[in-house]
């Protein structure tokens, strides 16, 4: 695994370009968000998204959630409601993924704000993606030593740029069934969302 640090503006644009590089050619990179560190890989090559399964030792009934540079980048027949835009209108980039319906199935999304995640979704030019830089059922990984501590035999390359700022996951809104709902409760409350856009909803669960 090599490991890039990104604390100062060359550093990050050195260690986006190696990173992209490794995605591109069906790798497996980590990452820093403002929520927690991620793995990333591509979403569109399905042996490095069964290798993201193995070694997340997740099950496929699971699906990972895909971060993007911008709302442009999610499949254009997700279903988009008037409460969902209104919800990323106010929250993207940021710590809150939604889950829509699509003509593939349900499709979970999220443009973060971390400046190297978003240089790197914008240097792939294409989806990830990226669950927590965790093994199932482990402890949320909110920097670089805790990620190397978890995966330094399985993935290909570490961007290390520091804490992540947050160190909570993302909410989770689940927007593809007719009343939409927090499946997770993280950074976002339901109660900062209702008093920013406006749209009420329910907790159905937390995990």
């Amino acid at each position: 695994m090599k490991i890039y640090i990104a604390n100062r503006p060359e550093e990050t644009a050195t260690a986006v370009l190696e990173a992209a590089k490794v995605v591109k050619a069906g790798g497996i990179i980590a990452f820093p968000t403002e929520t927690v560190y991620g793995l990333g890989a591509d979403a569109e090559n399905p042996d490095a998204v069964d290798r993201l399964y193995e070694i997340k030792k997740r099950n496929r009934d699971k699906p990972f959630t895909n971060l993007i540079a911008s709302a442009g980048q999610m499949d254009k027949t997700c279903v988009v409601s008037g409460e969902a835009a209104k919800i990323i209108k106010e929250f993207w980039p940021g710590p809150v993924t939604l889950i829509f319906k699509s003509s593939r199935g349900k499709k979970g999304y999220r443009v973060p704000s971390n400046i190297i995640a978003l240089s790197l979704l914008r240097k792939c030019g294409k989806a990830l993606v990226a669950p927590s830089a965790n093994p199932s059922g482990a402890g949320n990984p909110k920097d670089a030593a805790t990620v190397k501590s978890y995966f330094e035999k399985d993935i290909d390359l570490l961007i290390d740029g520091g804490p992540a700022d947050l160190g909570i996951e993302s909410t989770v809104i689940d927007f593809s069934s007719a009343k939409p709902s927090i499946l997770r409760t993280g950074a976002v409350s339901a109660r900062e969302i209702r008093e920013k856009t406006g749209v009420g909803l329910d907790i159905a669960s937390e995990q």
